[in-house]
């Protein structure tokens, strides 16, 4: 599942633009690679902080965009601040299984043997501090926010920012035009009462981690642990 409060985060951005589309959706926890494949075989299912790649561009319909997301390196040692030098100076670097970052580091000649994968449940900043890996390959903002409060945090070591995707709200493949316009009109719909719209809710909030989710607008949202 997603640990304690982090599941508010992404999950609130999804139901709002909901809302605020005229839609009612609920949640419930399903696993992140099982969620893309529901999600692109299905119709008119609605997933949250989905990274657009090349990779992914034909699988879904891309609905807006909600933030930049940045990747990078963390290690307890040297800075590392490209592939090249994560690949001749790390032995094993953990990321999360069924990730974009696995191909991205696939794509740019990491083994398989240097790829240790991960879930949401694994004490993933215990694996680093530890020594049992020798980085981290993930989004920067989900690290800072794992390492809130850890009396060991300044021993974390973050490359320069690297490889941005933007993160969408998206939908399947086969989706409902009407679904896509409403949902792109609640983006910029701003309430008397709120001061933000959609998305700089979610710019604002991203450093606190996001969870993924789906929802079929008017029936279920369906947050995964990834």
């Amino acid at each position: 599942g997603v640990p304690g409060d982090r599941k508010g985060v992404m999950d609130e951005l999804a139901l709002e633009a909901a809302r605020r589309a005229g839609y009612r959706a609920s949640t419930d926890v399903r696993p992140w690679p099982r969620v893309l494949r529901e999600v692109k075989e299905g119709k008119d299912l609605l997933i949250a902080g989905l990274s657009r790649n090349p990779s992914r561009e034909a699988s879904y319909t891309w609905v807006f965009p909600v933030f930049t997301l940045w990747r990078t390196f963390v290690t307890t040692g040297p800075k590392i601040s490209t592939y090249a030098e994560g690949r001749s100076a790390l032995r094993l670097v953990a990321t999360h299984y069924g990730s974009l970052e696995i191909s991205m580091l696939r794509s740019e000649g990491f083994g398989e043997r240097q790829i240790y994968e991960i879930t949401n449940t694994t004490p993933e900043l215990d694996l680093l501090i530890r020594g049992r890996v020798d980085a981290l390959y993930r989004p920067i903002s989900e690290i800072r926010w794992l390492a809130r409060g850890r009396a060991d945090a300044g021993r974390l070591v973050y490359g320069e920012p690297m490889q941005p995707t933007e993160q969408y709200i998206a939908c399947s493949l086969d989706c409902s035009p009407e679904i896509v316009a409403r949902l792109r009109q609640a983006k910029h719909h701003r309430p008397p009462d709120r001061r933000c719209p959609v998305a700089d809710r979610g710019r604002e909030r991203q450093a606190q981690g996001h969870p993924r989710q789906a929802l079929r607008p008017g029936a279920t949202t369906r947050r995964q642990a990834r």
